[in-house]
């Protein structure tokens, strides 16, 4: 599969023996197939999602489709609908929510889903690749009541009949509709999916991601309602690490060559034996005198950045498991779990225990509490790796298993806690991890040419196990000294404990209490909307 962004919420995507587009509505497209068929998908009429690119674009295929979300309420959208040529118009498909049909070929299966704005979402299977766009399906910014009140008074003078709730009730009403919108996302695996990262639901933009990210898979996923402010990705990306290890390399949209009739491949070969023709000779791939006919156009930055990230992605796999124990150093700890001093001259560690504990995925959850123990969470992978360190010296300050220290440096380290019981069990209220706690140890020294452990331990009192850990590690050709930086614990979580501060008393002692609501530290509801994680920070200077 190959993906382009196309500005604000356009994606142009090419499968197996198709070409998808979803709301385009800037630019031109890339090159595309015309000997393949075309499906446009519209998700509703906003300005930012609608625009006659793809009716006009349509017209000039021969096998071209249209889905549209919409409730045929608008004038103006049904103006200009009726005055769609007829071969436009005889295919192109008005939808609404919950729906299940097929594409006139019999290639594509799409679902629908009820969008919390206008329109519908699309779920597509083709090629045995399932893709998901979002359309405006988002959970919306909750205003402050002050221009709740004032947009209360506006909407019911300009538009009397829509029926306003009173602000407590429309902040449940958002809420509710959004989570049961998604519900027939519940367990499905999905190749791509094009989620809403919208800057002006700043608030609670990362909470829609969390919704999708805990309620289905997502092998890889883009953002879009962008409304062109890409520095609000970036600075997402740097504020929710964790949510993002699956996200198409991004960038601006452009950098490739627009649309022709047929494709390269064959415009090359056909000028190639038109020209050893007329020449008399055998056809070649390669004319004398000319350069060799390009297979394909030079890729769009944006798709040369996702298939270098798609290629690092397969090569950085979460770190293996346990080594054998004739492996371990003979002075690891007696204590299952506990510290093991740290200090090693050696390459080859073990990481994270207990070794024997029961594993889920993320589509076969636990029926019972139990901590970081998902072996292929859609943010962070293999959830037993759930330590781990960057040097934020560094350009890319990407976490990973180990770093080397140098004088002067920053580095951070980030904890995951996960409680995966299942959310969507009938059970699942009573699936709350209790006490639930992290403690962390590392060595103060590093000695020259040696390696340091970063221990961290997460526990519940009824978990099973009662407790899990895992370790980073620091390697030091220098006589190191590491200083914690004071008020850098901090919890970053989708609940109301976001940005509090632990104390290194805590995390250094006996543990700091985790959670997802401040009046309940300690408590963690199951699934990934309720879970975290820990950075700290430290710097190093010379022993």
């Amino acid at each position: 599969m190959k993906s382009i962004f196309l500005g604000e919420s356009g994606f142009f995507i090419e499968v197996q023996s198709a070409t998808l587009v979803f709301d385009w509505t800037q630019g031109e497209l890339p090159r595309i197939r015309r000997d393949r068929p075309v499906y446009f998908f519209i998700s509703h009429i906003h300005s930012d999602h609608f625009s006659p690119k793809p009716f006009r674009k349509a017209e000039g295929l021969s096998k071209a489709e249209i889905f549209l979300g919409y409730d045929n309420s608008n004038p103006k959208a049904n103006k200009f609908l009726r005055g769609l040529p007829g071969n436009v118009a005889s295919h192109l498909h008005i939808v609404d929510g919950f729906k299940t049909l097929r594409s006139e070929d019999g290639r594509i299966s799409i679902q629908t889903l009820k969008s919390t704005d206008l329109g519908v979402a699309f779920l597509v299977e083709i090629d045995d690749e399932t893709i998901f766009h979002a359309g405006d399906l988002y959970l919306k910014q909750a205003m402050n009541k002050k221009d709740y009140r004032k947009w209360q008074a506006d909407m019911m003078i300009n538009q009397p009949r829509t029926p306003v709730m009173d602000y407590e009730s429309q902040f449940i009403h958002h809420n509710n509709e959004f989570f049961s919108y998604t519900e027939p996302l519940a367990g499905k695996i999905i190749d791509f999916g094009m989620i809403p990262l919208d800057p002006r639901v700043e608030g609670v933009a990362h909470k829609t991601l969390m919704r999708y990210l805990d309620i289905a898979t997502f092998k890889s996923w883009a953002p879009m309602n962008l409304r062109g402010k890409y520095k609000f990705v970036e600075d997402f990306c740097k504020e929710f690490p964790e949510l993002v290890p699956d996200m198409k390399a991004f960038s601006e949209p452009g950098g490739y060559e627009v649309d022709v009739d047929v494709a390269p491949e064959a415009e090359a070969e056909a000028a190639s034996e038109a020209e050893a023709e007329a020449a008399g000779k055998e056809p070649s791939k390669e004319a004398p005198g000319k350069e060799p006919a390009k297979p394909e156009a030079e890729p769009a930055p944006e798709e040369k950045q996702a298939k270098e990230s798609d290629a690092a992605a397969g090569e950085e796999a979460p770190k293996e498991e346990a080594p054998q124990e004739d492996s371990i150093p003979a002075h690891e700890s007696e204590e299952p779990g506990g510290y093991s001093g740290g200090i090693r001259h050696l390459e080859t560690f073990d990481a994270w225990g207990p070794k024997d504990r029961q594993t889920f995925t993320w589509t076969r959850r636990a029926k019972f509490v139990t901590i970081n123990s998902i072996t292929d969470n859609p943010r962070i992978g293999d959830e037993r790796n759930f330590v781990r360190v960057r040097d934020l010296n560094k350009k890319d300050m990407k976490l990973c298993d180990k770093v080397e220290l140098e004088p002067g440096g920053l580095y951070e380290v980030a904890v995951w806690f996960f409680n995966d019981a299942d959310p969507n069990s009938p059970e699942s209220s009573t699936y709350v991890a209790r006490d639930v706690k992290l403690r962390i140890n590392q060595d103060r020294r590093v000695p020259r040419g040696y390696t340091s452990e970063i221990f961290g331990m997460v526990s519940a009192s009824n978990s099973t196990p009662g407790r899990v850990w895992d370790k980073a590690y620091v390697h030091s050709n220098f006589d190191a000294v590491i200083n914690m930086v004071e008020r850098s614990a901090v919890i970053h979580s989708n609940g109301v404990c976001n940005g509090m501060i632990l104390s290194f008393d805590e995390l250094l002692g006996d543990g700091a209490l985790l959670g997802y609501s401040r009046q309940k530290m300690g408590e963690l509801p199951a699934g990934g909307s309720f879970a975290g994680f820990v950075t700290y920070r430290f710097t190093v200077t010379k022993g």
